[in-house]
């Protein structure tokens, strides 16, 4: 795994090169990509999706070569703890594309 330009975390940072700071086993199936976003809050962001049909974002601000990659922790309303979300039950995705939220998108709403 590589660290973004620009992390905040100083073990990171290497003159604005990326990086490694390890695996992660997030997938049970190939990784079909890999894509690095802005949330609505400007903290950058790494998303994975697999043939496994799971999408993963991983937490790049406590992700360091110490603490290795570290995917984002959720919680469903039930209470469950989960870092994985299950995107279809039958297709097998072929390509990930970030897709930043604008508030002028009508799908959004």
């Amino acid at each position: 795994m590589i660290s973004p330009p620009g992390h905040s975390s100083q073990e990171n940072r290497l003159d604005g090169a990326y990086v490694y700071v390890g695996r992660a086993v997030a997938h049970t199936g190939k990784i079909i990509g890999i894509q690095f976003g802005m949330r609505e809050n400007f903290i950058e962001t790494l998303i994975s999706v697999s043939e496994d049909r799971y999408c993963v974002e991983y937490d790049l601000l406590n992700s360091s070569i110490s603490n290795g990659l570290q995917p984002i922790k959720m919680t469903s309303p039930e209470g469950l703890h989960y870092s994985s979300v299950r995107i279809e039950m039958t297709a097998k995705p072929t390509c990930v594309l970030w897709h930043p939220r604008r508030e002028e998108d009508v799908e959004d709403r």
